[in-house]
């Protein structure tokens, strides 16, 4: 029996997006996101283990833009680990999570080191 051991709070999203690979922008749409990655679809065969930068366009005035790798590819999307993001991209990030989830503070209590 699969046993889901994600620490992080997945989301439904419908977003547009594009990833930025070996100079080329690929669009694609997000099915689901965390503060750690996402789930997408694309047209275009990634590969796994190559590095990316995704860029999610919320509004016109704000961007989200992740260093990320491709974790998978197969025929639920494309799956892929977040590596970096700056503050802002971090703090929009956190909270659309946390919107789209509708309990903010456990969202929260997922940036707290867990004791083990």
């Amino acid at each position: 029996m699969y046993e889901d051991k994600r620490r992080h709070q997945r989301v439904r999203a419908g977003y547009r997006a594009a990833i930025s690979v070996e100079g080329l922008e690929i669009p694609v749409s997000t099915i689901n996101l965390s503060l750690k990655g996402m789930l997408c679809t694309t047209d275009v065969r990634l590969k796994v283990g190559q590095h990316c930068r995704v860029r999610l366009q919320l509004g016109r005035d704000v961007r989200i833009t992740i260093e990320a790798r491709v974790l998978r590819m197969d025929d639920a999307g494309v799956g892929l680990a977040f590596e970096g993001l700056d503050e802002e991209s971090f703090l929009h990030l956190h909270r659309l999570v946390q919107l789209n989830f509708g309990d903010g503070d456990a969202i929260s209590q997922e940036l707290t080191p867990s004791r083990q």
